[in-house]
């Protein structure tokens, strides 16, 4: 699409968005919904780091490198207030800007997106081994990691964090299963601490194998 173009779609989406904003399912309409695919298993409490919160809201993720101000304008060129906030700085010297920006672009940042450190290969042969918590031999400075993004999002006022976990093993009986359920929980209970939900960017795990990890780890900030 030309520049034209591109910002009048999005515009165009976010005001449809908008306008069914009020049908907008709940957390507990969704939870619903999930029982219906997998029966059995009992509907997960809605958290309390929920409470009062607004429904999910249009995601465009922008990494805001080194410049916060330059990449927040780029959404508000497109006419947006909302987007995901990717960054590989996790450092809380940034929080101050990043939040200073937002505020005066009158911009909310609905998510703080991380990946990594190291290698992460995008395809089907390199991914397994790369991507995410789920390879041992990078997983605990990936936790580190995403601890530190939610630090930072806390400090920023920014209510999820959220990450590619990786190719989570389709057996459940797998130890790798095992210990990447234990990984995400690990996460995903720090966050808790935080009053963040968790959020799962999906792609490389087929979909009954990331609800069935979503029930194992058992949080509700999920």
């Amino acid at each position: 699409m030309n520049r034209r173009n591109r910002r009048e779609f999005l515009q165009t989406a976010a005001g449809a968005l908008a306008m069914g904003m009020t049908q907008a399912p709940t957390a507990a309409t969704v939870s619903a919904n999930t029982e219906s695919v997998a029966a059995g298993s009992s509907t997960p409490q809605a958290s309390d780091v929920n409470a009062g919160k607004k429904p999910l809201r249009l995601g465009l993720i922008v990494d805001i490198g080194k410049d916060p101000d330059a990449a927040m304008a780029k959404v508000r060129d497109l006419g947006l207030p909302t987007c995901q906030v990717f960054t590989s700085d996790v450092d809380l010297g940034i929080a101050a800007r990043l939040r200073a920006v937002l505020d005066a672009r009158g911009i909310e940042a609905t998510s703080l997106v991380v990946g990594g450190p190291g290698r992460e290969a995008w395809d089907f042969y390199g991914g397994p081994l790369t991507v995410g918590i789920v390879p041992r031999e990078t997983r605990g400075a990936r936790i580190a990691h995403i601890k530190k993004a939610s630090n930072l999002a806390k400090v920023c006022g920014i209510v999820s964090v959220q990450t590619h976990c990786g190719f989570i093993p389709e057996n459940p009986n797998e130890l790798l299963y095992k210990e990447t359920v234990e990984a995400m929980r690990d996460v995903a209970g720090y966050c808790r601490k935080n009053g963040q939900n968790f959020r799962y960017d999906t792609g490389q795990e087929t979909p009954i194998t990331l609800l069935r990890a979503i029930r194992d780890v058992g949080m509700d900030n999920q």
